[in-house]
């Protein structure tokens, strides 16, 4: 891949010891291959200058350090002053050898997805790299980044951010040639505290489109003239179900997804559920086309696209209990559109919900418009995990009941709740969903498990 020497030169930093080849980068002992080159990152929970030793023992090539470490005069390293910089220093460096198209997507909600999606159209035009789970962050998007070899024809980068100027600093790294904003809504409040502040910082991925680029917006979203205004010259196209949308969402039923493309109707098998996934899909149809991608290998990518895992998967666990997996995390917009699927389902509809967190202090307000809304869309239960430990989340939990009403109920352990539920002699639905520190998948787990056992 690279010598250390251009590497270290890159980093402005020294490398200590030899010279040589590196195949890969790092981060995690865990997924480190032969020949690669660790970087130690100060982790939230984790120091990596711990695991150097480790990394070494496993057939790094080297370790990149900003601080001493055991046997540091015997080890060959490169001495950085910052470790995550200089991971963003390299990936920077490493996009710049390539010419191919780099899609850079962020958005409130429907990132992941819209990458998986568009995994599938660009495989069956032009492959390349694609994010591992929801590597967004300032260490995962420049891992990412460095994944891109010769042989691969494009680049899908999910960017996430949760304060002002995150975006920026991914968007000088990755350089898109096309950015996509799927939204933004009311996430990330405690950092951003309004969803202004949430739009403003969605909008930074704009300034840094190639400016014979394109930037895809969601011509539904409130904000869409900001963002419109911020591109300034730059190529601009719009996805939604508004009549002025580049990419029109004219029909979505079933499976079935009818858009309209430069005053054409086309019709797509979109396997996900949910109309928000049909906006997803059209956002992800409106990057295909400006790859130039034909409508007919968009088409076979889309029809093949699976639900990404912890999103609106569902499972039959039984005859007549649908389990739907939206455990991966939730904010206000995204806890509507999943309960909008689940009002949509036939028979008797549960929904088990975590807290959601980062909502800053209309938290516990949103919690309870969210318990009345799933009232309002005819849901027939709500069931609630509680962690009693984390205190700061009990009022909000406690307001999911209040907006619902009647038929709401609260557990402190999964082995409670899951025997709340019984193998139904209706079609019934089962929904489960909360924000990632809730750990929803634990209830998704014991459901599949046992089917239920008493409701």
């Amino acid at each position: 891949m690279m010598m250390l020497s251009e590497a270290s030169t890159v980093m402005k930093g020294h490398l200590n010891g030899s010279d040589g080849l590196f195949q890969s980068v790092e981060i995690d002992t865990r997924r480190l291959e032969k020949d690669a080159l660790y970087f130690a990152i100060h982790g939230e929970t984790k120091n990596g200058h711990e695991f150097i030793a480790q990394a070494m023992q496993q057939g790094a090539a080297s370790a990149v350090a900003d601080e001493a470490f055991s046997n540091a005069d015997t080890t060959r390293h490169v001495r950085v002053d910052d470790t995550t910089t200089a991971l963003g220093m390299l990936a920077t460096y490493w996009r710049e050898r390539f010419s191919v198209p780099v899609v850079g997507i962020t958005g409130s909600n429907g990132k992941t997805t819209v990458c998986r999606i568009l995994s599938g159209l660009f495989n069956e035009f032009i492959p390349g790299i694609t994010p591992q789970g929801s590597f967004n962050n300032h260490w995962g998007v420049p891992l990412t980044l460095l994944k891109l070899r010769q042989q691969h024809q494009s680049a899908i980068i999910e960017m996430g951010m949760n304060h002002a100027g995150e975006l920026s600093y991914l968007g000088k790294i990755v350089k898109p040639s096309i950015g996509l904003i799927t939204n933004a809504a009311a996430a990330h409040l405690e950092g951003l505290k309004t969803i202004e502040g949430v739009a403003r910082a969605k909008g930074e991925l704009i300034d840094f489109v190639s400016d014979d680029g394109t930037v895809i917006l969601n011509r539904d979203d409130s904000f869409f003239a900001e963002w419109k205004a911020r591109a300034g010259a730059k190529d601009c196209l719009s996805f939604g179900e508004h009549q002025e949308a580049d990419f029109r969402v004219l029909r979505a039923r079933g499976n079935q997804l009818r858009l309209k493309i430069k005053g054409r109707a086309f019709d797509f098998e979109c396997p996900l559920i949910g109309q928000h996934n049909r906006l997803n899909a059209a956002a992800a149809v409106a990057v295909a086309v400006v790859a130039e991608a034909p409508i007919e290998a968009i088409k076979t990518g889309l029809k093949s696209v699976n639900a990404v895992p912890g999103r609106l998967q569902p499972f039959q666990v039984s005859p007549e209990l649908t389990l739907i997996d939206d455990s991966y995390n939730a904010n206000k917009a995204s806890m509507r559109a999943a309960i909008d699927v689940l009002a949509e389902q036939a028979g008797r509809k549960v929904l088990i919900l975590g807290a959601m967190g980062e909502l800053g202090r209309n938290s516990k307000r949103i919690h309870e418009e969210i318990g009345a809304y799933a009232k309002a869309s005819g849901i027939d239960f709500m069931l609630t995990l509680v962690d009693l430990n984390d205190v700061d989340y009990l009022s909000d939990m406690a307001a999911y009941l209040t907006g619902f009403g009647a038929g709401g109920a609260a557990y402190s352990e999964v082995a409670d709740l899951v025997a709340r539920l019984e193998l139904p002699s209706e079609p019934t639905t089962v929904l489960v969903k909360g924000s990632r520190f809730a750990r929803m998948e634990r209830v998704v787990d014991v459901i599949k498990q046992t089917g239920g056992s008493k409701c």
